[in-house]
């Protein structure tokens, strides 16, 4: 799809536009969610998650966000009243559509209790096609959220991490959804016959990054078949082959990563986290 060059908004049909963006109402919890001297923030996807081990001295900022193995368990996406000037005029763009159609739960209704378990169903709105934000990515503890958060228990805050996505004001925006004329300006929502769609990657970015998922994807769904149908067959040299490529990965995985692991546990081994 391309933005409209001219963009005629007419009741119910769908308009694809790009423009600057323009925040009028922030998001109420966007300044923790960025550093404080950034631009507004009009609306920001995010996802909450807590850390692989048990050390409770462990923290988002001592240890490092980066050295540590993370489970997510909630994620969602915030707005304040924000739109898009194209063409010489304002077109406010509303995420409800987004919010329920991926069953988001808002940021100041997590609550944290003596459990927390990795639901992996709640990561598909940060991954979601519909949200293709990659201009910016902040990563907080959830402790700058506590008067946000509802926490049952004695769990320390500071080591459960935030990761969020936002679009800043100034930020040039390409959105897809449908139009609607009200008092005062224009609308722009999604609907099921018309999703919404916010990037800013432009719609080119957006197209390129879909068709990279799309050819990684159906490489590794037709590896699989490849290998079912041979084993089936008695012929296991692709299955083998396919364990072989796994190790390799694993291993170069292991090696990239070996150099940061090592130093940040000396850190943590010389007592550095407590400072």
């Amino acid at each position: 799809m391309e933005p409209d060059e001219t963009p005629h908004i007419v009741d119910g049909e769908p308009i694809a536009i790009e423009g600057e963006l323009v925040v009028d109402k922030a998001a109420s919890t966007g300044e923790p969610a960025v550093e404080g001297n950034d631009p507004p923030v009009g609306m920001y996807v995010w996802r909450a998650r807590f850390p692989d081990n048990t050390n409770s001295n462990i923290t988002v900022e001592n240890w490092g966000w980066e050295h540590q193995e993370w489970h997510t368990f909630e994620s969602g996406v915030e707005w304040g009243s924000f739109g898009i000037i194209t063409d010489g005029r304002s077109v406010r763009i509303d995420p409800t559509w987004l919010h329920e159609t991926y069953d988001a739960t808002p940021l100041t209704e997590i609550s944290i209790g003596r459990t927390v378990s990795d639901d992996r169903f709640s990561v598909d709105l940060w991954d979601s096609w519909h949200v293709f934000l990659r201009d910016h990515c902040y990563h907080r503890s959830l402790g700058r959220f506590k008067a946000h958060v509802e926490c049952h228990d004695s769990r320390n805050l500071a080591r459960f991490l935030l990761e969020a996505k936002p679009l800043l004001e100034g930020t040039t925006v390409a959105v897809y959804g449908e139009g609607y004329a009200e008092e005062g300006g224009f609308i722009l929502r999604g609907t099921n016959e018309n999703p919404l769609l916010i990037t800013d990657q432009g719609f080119k970015g957006h197209r390129q990054w879909l068709a990279k998922q799309l050819i990684q994807y159906g490489a590794i769904a037709l590896f699989v078949l490849v290998i079912a149908v041979a084993t089936w067959v008695g012929n296991y040299l692709p299955l083998y082959t396919g364990i072989v490529l796994w190790l390799i990965m694993i291993g170069y995985y292991t090696v990239q990563n070996l150099p940061d692991d090592l130093r940040a546990f000396v850190r943590f081994l010389r007592g550095e986290h407590k400072k």
